[in-house]
């Protein structure tokens, strides 16, 4: 009952028929209709901000998803390309989640496309402090705080591609509590000033 509540149990799990799991069914199946039952809780919920209606683009594949035969159960990579969650918010979490295996030109693109998705609302104050905000002050320390590194392009790109997001971050979700300033910014200001590079003592707020 702890691992799974009773109801987000598919109905061989809730009758305890797991002899239907060695009868050639996937092993995906019960978590198939577990996730269906999720989806469905979180857009019917009151306070979800979707008049309690499931997106149409995923109410056929949730009749699927909890369909009584486990054999009858899509596979979950597929749902991920629905238009559902093929939106900024889904591709920056993504992103954010693999971003220390990605190429770093690709790493630079993201972050330089990161201000107007924030900007738009797509991410939220707590995925920019608790899950940006701490990605760019590695990248700054990795290479605003190494001399031999800044003298690389990629890396003065990086850079370049951090401070304005990095005080964008502070100026609309730290300024308020300075405490969060303290801690998280004031920190860097002299790294920055210390970086012999105009362009990106240029980009640092006056």
């Amino acid at each position: 009952g702890v691992v799974c509540p009773a109801d987000y149990r598919s109905p061989e799990r809730a009758s305890g028929r797991y002899d239907v799991l060695q009868q050639s069914t996937p092993v995906h199946s019960i978590d198939c209709f577990s996730l269906a039952a999720l989806i469905e809780y979180v857009y019917t919920h009151p306070n979800a901000g979707t008049n309690g209606q499931v997106p149409a683009p995923l109410k056929k594949a949730l009749v699927r998803m909890k369909n009584d035969s486990p054999k009858l159960r899509p596979r979950l990579a597929p749902l991920l390309k629905c238009p559902v969650f093929d939106n900024p918010y889904v591709k920056a979490e993504m992103f954010l989640d693999e971003v220390m295996s990605k190429p770093v030109e690709e790493k630079i693109m993201f972050l330089q496309s990161l201000p107007d998705v924030l900007n738009r609302g797509s991410l939220n104050e707590n995925v920019a402090i608790h899950k940006i905000l701490p990605l760019l002050v590695m990248g700054l320390g990795a290479t605003a705080g190494n001399e031999s590194a800044m003298t690389q392009d990629v890396n003065r790109r990086e850079t370049l591609a951090i401070v304005p997001l990095l005080f964008q971050i502070a100026e609309s979700y730290l300024a308020k509590t300075p405490e969060l300033f303290q801690r998280h910014i004031t920190p860097l200001v002299p790294l920055l000033f210390a970086v012999n590079d105009r362009g990106v003592r240029g980009a640092i707020p006056q």
